[in-house]
């Protein structure tokens, strides 16, 4: 299986929305919300992590698109807006 274009970025797309969904549920207090985005951001990883396996090689060798340099980045700065609402920002 090769790596197709920007496949990889647009992944990367639903863990940003997952963050901000997260973020979202924890401003407002919604605790189930919160566990079921978690749980599904965790599902998440796990995928991230097999398709980063699975292209690995085709990644790192190409010229990195620059979707993909950014679509990581705005995942992790997702990420770490997320952490910052479950732990440190209440209503």
């Amino acid at each position: 299986m090769k790596y197709k274009g920007n496949v990889y970025s647009y992944f990367n797309l639903s863990g940003i929305l997952f963050c901000i969904f997260i973020a979202w549920a924890s401003y407002y207090n919604y605790k189930n919300l919160q566990i079921t985005g978690l749980l599904a951001f965790f599902v998440f990883c796990v995928l991230k992590c097999a398709m980063f396996a699975k292209f690995k090689k085709d990644i790192l060798e190409k010229d990195t698109p620059l979707l993909f340099k950014v679509s990581n980045h705005v995942f992790g700065i997702a990420f770490i807006i997320m952490d910052i609402f479950i732990f440190y920002v209440n209503r």
